[in-house]
């Protein structure tokens, strides 16, 4: 039984994400969730009985999925100065080059219109911040780097820059060298 309401879980989430990208956040309702799903108004509050909570779970799952990105590149870094940085640097790239998934435009995009579940993730934001200044590489520098690598992930991610674009990977290199440095 468990194992049914964790798919009806996760095909809710699923539905909630197809409805977003599709519709927006503006026009995002539980009961367009509850049809695109396949369940019951009554179902899906049952998994999450609000707006907001499932909002938020579509939030924690986005931000689960960036973590576990990152530790899978993390574990394959070795040891050495600058280790979480080349590896966050690693995880951006990965993303941009994979297709940045829809779920992170519809995070971004929930960010703007809800502010306050982004506001949730600021302790995860700067325990990332306080690895990178951790991480043996100058705290300003590794700040600049982070910087510039989510900046061009923004860029993909917006449509502003194409994820082949060649000065991607050059960026990408050289600030992969000044981790080193």
């Amino acid at each position: 039984m468990a194992k049914k309401a964790d798919l009806t879980h996760e095909s809710i989430l699923v539905a909630a994400q197809e409805v977003l990208r599709t519709q927006g956040v503006r026009a995002f309702t539980l009961d367009k969730v509850a049809k695109q799903a396949g369940v019951s108004k009554g179902g899906l509050i049952h998994h999450f009985p609000s707006k907001e909570a499932l909002l938020g779970a579509m939030h924690d799952h986005a931000f689960q999925l960036i973590d576990l990105q990152m530790q899978r590149i993390l574990s394959e870094e070795p040891e050495a100065p600058g280790r979480y940085l080349r590896a966050y640097l690693k995880c951006n790239l990965e993303s941009i080059s994979n297709g940045i998934p829809s779920v992170f435009q519809i995070v971004a995009e929930m960010s703007l219109a809800e502010p306050e579940l982004f506001r949730t993730k600021r302790e995860c934001i700067r325990g990332m911040m306080a690895m990178v200044e951790g991480d043996g590489v100058d705290p300003v520098m590794g700040h600049i780097i982070a910087a510039a690598s989510d900046s061009i992930w923004l860029q993909v991610l917006f449509g502003l820059t194409e994820p082949d674009d060649p000065h991607i990977h050059r960026v990408h290199d050289r600030l992969m060298a000044m981790t080193r440095e």
